[in-house]
């Protein structure tokens, strides 16, 4: 009700992006949070998409995700996060790999927007390995 409220004249269109939790139903709801949005009127008439994994993807998946967009291995930034959002910032400052490992270590403290964060850019951008095509053998002749 309050987003509808908010930003009820919003005409871009509205995605809606959650993890696979999102679609189970909590013993204090008749209904999951997925069917609320699913179900909802409004949004469907203001043109809305939703996703939901079936299977949420590992953290160190959504982590890389986000770094990915945030600053590419080739230095490319395609993800920019307004210097408003304090929280976001503080977040992704204090979500880091354990050293020597690829273990994610994050704060104790919530929301976890990060977390997210990582959902969107997983679910637009995932991680995937790309190989080069290998070449065949040539002899020395």
């Amino acid at each position: 009700d309050f987003l509808h409220e908010k930003y009820g004249n919003h005409t871009g269109g509205f995605k809606f992006f959650g993890d696979a939790a999102g679609r189970q139903r909590k013993t204090s709801a008749t209904q999951s949070d997925y069917l609320h949005i699913a179900n909802d009127e409004r949004f469907k008439r203001l043109g809305r998409t939703i996703q939901y994994p079936k299977a949420n993807p590992l953290v160190l998946d959504r982590v890389e995700s986000v770094n990915g967009r945030l600053k590419s291995a080739d230095g490319t930034r395609k993800l920019f996060i307004d210097a408003e959002c304090e929280h976001t910032t503080r977040e992704l400052e204090q979500t880091y790999f354990k050293e020597g490992t690829r273990e994610v270590l994050k704060t104790k403290e919530g929301p976890h927007i990060t977390d997210a964060l990582g959902y969107i850019t997983h679910s637009l951008w995932p991680i995937s390995l790309v190989q080069e095509p290998k070449k065949p053998l040539q002899a020395n002749v």
